[in-house]
């Protein structure tokens, strides 16, 4: 275990007694007694108080704004406008060959995919109030509070990671209707 560099990631405190690092409990004295010992009950330490504070938050946000199935939802539906918003481009760009043109096939397509719900007024008009809102501030976008990096890299790590779930799976049938077909 000496020679293996643990990413402070593996290691958790529980009650301040004992730190597990890669799923095994080590005691205080146990840890100190390893090489850079100081260091790795350092970093569980550090890790139980940023765990403590990531689920503090996450509470927080359940309580007060909604709870993690809501704002799943929430997130399907943003992801569904953009899915349409995307698509309306292709649209547009494959009718449109001036502006005037591109512009109307564009709406057009939005419009299509998305209707307007009577009496909410145009999607000129809903999208000024949304962009209106987040210029005086009574909107904040996370992606704005966290940095395009950061959006950008939890993306790319949690895609990864669930493909790589699902490729493992994907494989694991093919195994599994192989052997069945033996």
């Amino acid at each position: 275990m000496a020679n293996k560099k643990n990413d402070p990631a593996d290691i958790v405190v529980d009650d301040g007694q004992e730190i597990k690092i890669n799923g095994m409990p080590f005691t205080e004295a146990a840890v100190l007694a390893m090489p850079n010992g100081k260091q790795l009950w350092g970093d569980g330490l550090a890790s139980k108080a940023k765990i403590a504070g990531r689920d503090s938050v996450r509470k927080t946000i359940s309580r007060e704004v909604a709870d993690p199935q809501a704002i799943l939802g929430t997130t399907a539906d943003v992801t569904q406008l953009n899915a349409a918003a995307v698509l309306a481009l292709i649209s547009a760009f494959e009718k449109g060959d001036t502006f005037p043109k591109f512009r109307a096939a564009f709406m057009g397509t939005i419009e299509a995919l998305v209707p307007p719900v009577e009496g909410s007024g145009d999607v000129y008009a809903q999208a000024q109030t949304f962009l209106a809102g987040v210029q005086s501030g009574d909107i904040i976008l996370t992606a704005a509070m966290k940095g395009l990096p950061k959006v950008i890299g939890e993306m790319a790590a949690r895609s990864t990671g669930v493909a790589n779930i699902l490729i493992a799976a994907q494989i694991s049938a093919q195994a599994k209707a192989q052997e069945a077909k033996k």
